[in-house]
């Protein structure tokens, strides 16, 4: 039976614009919900098929521990993990590190410019020298907006410095040390849930995770101080 919505194409409703909205405690926490959730799921979609694989590996090296040569081992298993690792995680949690770096850098932006206004400085954050993340805490300190020698910000504040040099590496070279003057191995062995495979940054599950953890607390100090 028709109806008067027959015919029509969907079109979602937009109720709010995270955008336009002011930057609080409760918006931080809703925003990086979402992107963890956004990650988290697909991520999943593939849990059950590398699950599997990893299984029947085992399988394989079990079997073969006592060969002298591989002639014998199927390398399908381990080829298939390596696809999954580089063509499916490795571009979800690439695309995941720039969509949470972009919220990061987006955010402190609004987070001064609310600062700005809020104590009538004459002075906004793009009048600085310099960009990104690191001008907008430039911007915090010089006017004392938040005591950024707390703790809980230094401690974040350390991740977050790695979160941007491997932006860049990820942004400038895909992910290649040898073209990139942002990171090199050693730097790279000191981070947590990341690593090499051969000069290619691989990242962890884990990794994106507790960044995007990070980012929550340090936002979420600057809004309540």
């Amino acid at each position: 039976m028709a109806t008067k919505f027959s015919g029509r194409s969907f079109k979602p409703i937009v109720y709010q614009n995270h955008l336009t909205l002011p930057v609080t405690e409760g918006s931080v926490k809703y925003r990086i919900s979402v992107l963890k959730s956004v990650f988290q799921q697909v991520e999943m979609t593939q849990q059950e098929h590398r699950d599997s694989m990893i299984k029947f590996d085992k399988k394989e090296q079990e079997f073969n521990k006592n060969q002298d040569t591989d002639e014998y081992y199927d390398y399908s298993f381990n080829d298939e993990l390596l696809d999954l690792e580089f063509n499916f995680y490795r571009v979800n949690r690439i695309a995941s590190v720039l969509s949470m770096y972009a919220y990061l850098e987006t955010t402190l932006n609004r987070i001064c410019q609310q600062k700005q206004q809020k104590f009538d400085l004459p002075i906004s954050v793009s009048d600085l020298f310099g960009n990104g993340i690191i001008r907008s805490r430039n911007y915090l300190d010089k006017f004392k907006l938040v005591d950024l020698s707390n703790d809980v910000c230094n401690g974040a504040w350390s991740n977050l410095i790695n979160l941007n040099k491997l932006r860049n590496t990820l942004a400038h070279s895909e992910g290649d040390i040898e073209l990139s003057r942002h990171l090199d191995n050693q730097k790279i062995n000191k981070i947590i849930g990341l690593s090499l495979f051969g000069s290619t940054i691989m990242i962890s599950n884990d990794y994106v995770v507790n960044t995007l953890d990070e980012i929550e607390k340090f936002l979420v100090y600057l809004c309540q101080n």
